[in-house]
């Protein structure tokens, strides 16, 4: 996993945009290069440390991605992170993982504004369970991580919520029917794809 943390600036007229794109694509190629095999996974950030960061959304890291020409090149979405800029998680993760550029997920929770880390489902509970169903979905077999905080909680306690969270979340997207969802699609009709939620909330209390 590559975290650009300082690829970014900070003031207006502090560095050629241009030449620093030019150098963020060579450089993710020369990496994804020298480690042939394996897979190397971008995880954006809007902002924080630097204020504005050259590779700050889905959008311009899958373009990045597009620009460098490697197989081996993805992103890693983080939740809290695709919040911040302004994204649906399920999204960018349904969109990436048929470019099969989604090759890693860090669940966690915030109010969007900051890198919060909270407990997986403790504030977008719904959006959550969305982005596990596209996962599934998907088919997605790859790795998911915790990247929370516990700052006053203590952390075995918190783990233990954000494994047991997961996996209740988990069994509802499993319990929707992915049939009526797509004739829900077809008409984008919320009202009767948050309908089946519920009854994916009872399916999974019952499995």
């Amino acid at each position: 996993v590559v975290w650009p943390s300082h690829d970014g600036f900070d003031y207006p007229f502090q560095m050629d945009y241009e030449a620093a794109w030019r150098g963020t694509v060579s450089a993710l190629a020369e990496i994804a290069d020298r480690l042939a095999g394996m897979r190397v996974a971008i995880e954006y950030k809007p902002t924080d440390p630097r204020r504005f960061s050259l590779l700050a959304n889905a959008g311009m890291s899958l373009l990045a991605i597009e620009e460098a020409g490697r197989a081996n090149l993805g992103i890693t979405v983080d939740f809290a992170h695709s919040l911040m800029a302004g994204e649906n998680p399920a999204t960018v993760v349904r969109v990436a993982a048929a470019k099969n550029r989604l090759m890693g997920l860090h669940l966690n929770d915030a109010y969007g504004r900051a890198d919060d880390g909270l407990v997986v489902g403790s504030i977008h509970p719904l959006q959550t369970i969305e982005l596990l169903w596209h996962l599934q979905s998907a088919g997605y077999g790859g790795h998911i991580y915790f990247d929370t905080f516990p700052r006053l909680e203590d952390p075995v306690r918190e783990a233990e919520l954000n494994i047991r969270q997961l996996r209740r979340f988990w069994d509802i997207a499993r319990g929707i029917d992915s049939g009526r969802v797509a004739s829900a699609f077809a008409t984008q009709d919320p009202l009767v794809a948050l309908s089946l939620v519920g009854e994916g909330a009872r399916a999974g209390a019952l499995s």
